[in-house]
């Protein structure tokens, strides 16, 4: 057995294993935001679909459980951040039997699932790389999904088929299934870029790293302010803010007036060209901040979001209504907001599961942070600001279902392990 062990480790540590996982981790992470049609779809006996990315992270996980089947001691290796996942996933499980519908929170407990097995997966296909070859995936997934997004919006506005999505002059989609999918998925990525553009690393400014960030930040914007999706920039202006005032410099307030540029000239040409962008912009800005009408859809949604939250948290303050538990029972709608959804929909369990989650890595970054130190200190010191404004983001919309969730989870992974390993990395092209 022993003997047969030793060959299962190396040839599961192969270079040809590790490549492959390369491969199949970056490709999930360029096909994640293609929800618009599954590759497959059951109705019976449960109806469920499988969506393209998912055919590149199934097999990641195969492979990942290959590797660590006769090793299991060598994921304890991993950053705790990934603990902290599993901690949160233990605690939704246990909600299941208590659930208001135990089938809705069983199959969303088992996405999350898929989706940290996934992270823990790309982790240890990029662990041995420098952490920017990873960026460079995602900055490419961000340009990816904001050029689908530009290209469909000027077809649709034209009168043009979209291209394998909706047709729709009001919203960016991408080729998203759903409008709010967007910018959500968009805000989470645009954060990394952005970050690394204020950031002025020395490595951002060599390589392709020099034209993706600026380029995939800016048409990132150009996307996110073009889903409408009200929560998201909220997000992502709360990050360029907070920014400003975690750096205090003339550095930061020009990167702000850059951003704040980029902003107004993505009006102009809403105003001139995108009249139904323009329109739905300014109205979902109006009705949800600066003139709320009370009665209204807008309006009223808010209150009976909270409403029903403490309402449902009041009845099952242990575990909640259950993930999915809550539609139908306390409200026509689901809950908007991961804090909100874990208050409403998993109790105290998903609370403390959740702070834990999320403490893990904020007390990371401010662990190891540098502002002047090594390059990988000094993104983690950047990010901070950014992060913030994503917690922001994550206040309205629903995160861990979210596939760019758990990319930001597995790049602060990288970077923790990098630091804390004191690994130095060739950051040269893969």
């Amino acid at each position: 057995m022993g003997v047969s062990e030793n060959i299962f480790k190396r040839i599961s540590n192969s270079s040809i294993l590790k490549t492959i996982g390369l491969w199949l981790s970056g490709m999930f992470l360029l096909t994640a935001f293609v929800t618009y049609k599954p590759v497959i779809e059951f109705y019976e006996p449960f109806h469920s679909k499988i969506l393209l990315s998912r055919l590149f992270g199934f097999p990641l996980i195969v492979l990942f459980v290959f590797k660590y089947i006769f090793q299991p001691k060598e994921l304890s290796k991993f950053p705790k951040l990934f603990l902290g996942g599993f901690l949160l996933l233990f605690f939704l499980a246990v909600t299941i039997p208590f659930s208001l519908n135990p089938y809705a929170t069983f199959r969303q407990v088992i996405s999350i699932a898929f989706l940290w097995v996934v992270a823990l997966a790309i982790f240890d296909s990029y662990q041995d790389i420098h952490w920017t070859q990873f960026v460079k995936i995602v900055l490419i997934a961000l340009l990816l999904v904001s050029g689908l997004g530009i290209l469909n919006l000027i077809l649709s506005t034209l009168g043009y088929p979209a291209f394998l999505a909706e047709n729709r002059t009001d919203a960016g989609m991408s080729l998203f299934n759903r409008f709010y999918e967007a910018g959500p998925f968009t805000v989470n990525l645009l954060c990394v870029s952005a970050s690394l553009w204020a950031s002025e690393l020395k490595i951002v400014k060599q390589g392709a790293l020099k034209y993706l960030v600026p380029l995939s930040t800016t048409l990132g914007l150009f996307f996110l302010m073009s889903t409408g999706r009200v929560s998201a920039i909220t997000g992502f202006v709360c990050a360029i803010f907070l920014y400003v005032l975690w750096k205090h410099d003339l550095k930061s307030i020009y990167f702000a007036l850059k951003m704040g540029g980029l902003f107004l000239l993505n009006l102009l040409v809403f105003f001139l060209f995108f009249k139904d962008i323009s329109n739905r912009f300014i109205y979902r800005f109006q009705s949800r901040i600066f003139d709320r009408v009370e009665g209204t859809q807008e309006a009223d949604f808010i209150v009976d979001n909270f409403y029903g939250t403490f309402k449902a948290f009041l009845d099952h303050p242990i575990t909640g209504a259950g993930l999915g538990g809550f539609q139908d029972h306390y409200s026509r709608y689901s809950i908007h907001g991961s804090f909100l959804k874990m208050i409403g929909e998993a109790g105290l369990l998903g609370i403390i599961g959740l702070l834990i989650f999320l403490g893990l890595a904020i007390f990371g970054m401010f662990r190891l942070k540098s502002q002047t130190g090594e390059e990988t200190q000094q993104f983690l010191y950047n990010f901070i600001p950014f992060f913030g404004g994503l917690l922001v983001s994550w206040q309205y919309n629903y995160n861990l279902s979210d596939v760019s969730f758990w990319v930001v989870i597995s790049l602060l992974a990288l970077v923790f392990n990098q630091i804390n390993n004191q690994i130095t990395l060739p950051s040269g092209g893969m």
